[in-house]
């Protein structure tokens, strides 16, 4: 489909070319995120898309639609087990609070590569826990993105870029999964190599909160 629009756009075919703008499932701050992708076009269709986080005191960092945890480089190129108990952490304290009633509709998380999939699914159960590709069509309320980092070999297979480097599909499609809250964990210092979760740190650290994975001590 995108060198078939390529090639529309070259030969000025430009009459048979349309773009999907509505979208009704992420608030306007998560869709923001993605809205460079989309040259700015994307139109939230529900009001509740709008509305302000019903923060009901909640405490930091939960009172933030978009949350980055800072995690130190994985001792492993393909999964972290501090990372999954920093999740676990997050999810519970998320319970406590009433942001997750069901986990089963309520949360999800992504993660790159199976062996991390693996040890979130031994450490936390019930929770959906796949791939950005087995995600693909699905959104939850809550969603968690999960990226163990070693080196910045690691931040460049988790990117799938077009051919022009201008989208990453796979973190389009993984932040376009969640509706009301997004936290992303991963390595800052190794994502600030990649032009996208650069701009994806900039966007969370002006609009969220940041923290540690250190810090989460609920």
């Amino acid at each position: 489909m995108g060198r078939l629009f390529r090639v529309y756009e070259k030969r000025g075919w430009n009459a048979h070319i349309h773009m999907l703008r509505n979208h009704y499932r992420m608030h306007e701050d998560i869709a923001e995120l993605i809205a460079h992708y989309y040259d700015h076009k994307l139109q939230a269709q529900r009001e509740e898309q709008r509305d302000p986080l019903d923060l009901k005191d909640l405490p930091h960092p939960f009172d933030k639609r978009l949350i980055w945890i800072d995690c130190p480089p994985s001792e492993d190129d393909y999964y972290d087990p501090k990372m999954s108990q920093g999740i676990v952490r997050l999810v519970k304290k998320m319970q406590e609070l009433g942001i997750i009633k069901d986990t089963e509709k309520d949360i999800g998380i992504v993660a790159p590569y199976r062996a991390m999939i693996h040890i979130i699914k031994k450490d936390i159960g019930e929770i959906t826990v796949d791939t950005v590709e087995r995600y693909q069509g699905s959104e939850r309320s809550v969603m968690i993105l999960a990226f163990p980092l070693r080196s910045k070999r690691g931040i460049r297979s988790l990117q799938s870029l077009s051919s022009d480097g201008k989208v990453d599909r796979k973190l389009n499609v993984a932040l376009s999964r969640a509706k009301e809250r997004l936290i992303v964990m991963a390595n800052k210092e190794i994502c600030l190599d990649s032009i996208h979760y650069r701009k994806l740190f900039e966007q969370i650290s002006s609009q969220g909160a940041i923290l540690r994975l250190q810090d989460l001590e609920f």
